[in-house]
């Protein structure tokens, strides 16, 4: 199987949501999981993360999206990374959203089909 648009893994989850609690909560969780990426492409991005950052935000849980982030954050001021420092930026973000891609047990790559 070939994902050339990921979104589709969460259609069914997506639909029982909105059926529970309506389109407007539904609308509102898309929005701060688009403040989330916007948030780690403008402070994260190396330049070659923006894909995985949006997989992330895509699949993720928003729960699991912010205690990624919080981790992210935490981690880059401890080591005293600087704003310049977007490869080490980059590889602690990526690490915190593995992380919890883990714990939620989500593959963040897309998925080739084999020939």
């Amino acid at each position: 199987m070939t994902d050339s648009f990921i979104t589709h893994r969460r259609v069914m989850h997506n639909q029982e949501f909105i059926r529970k609690y309506g389109i407007a909560v539904f609308l509102e969780q898309q929005s701060r999981r688009m403040n989330i990426l916007q948030t780690m492409i403008g402070h994260y991005d190396d330049g070659k993360s923006r894909s995985f950052f949006c997989l992330a935000a895509a699949l993720l849980s928003l729960e699991g999206l912010n205690a990624g982030l919080t981790k992210t954050e935490q981690e880059v001021k401890e080591r005293a990374i600087g704003k310049e420092d977007l490869k080490s930026r980059a590889r602690i973000a990526r690490e915190s959203m593995e992380q919890i891609a883990g714990q939620e047990n989500v593959e963040l790559k897309l998925r080739k089909s084999k020939k």
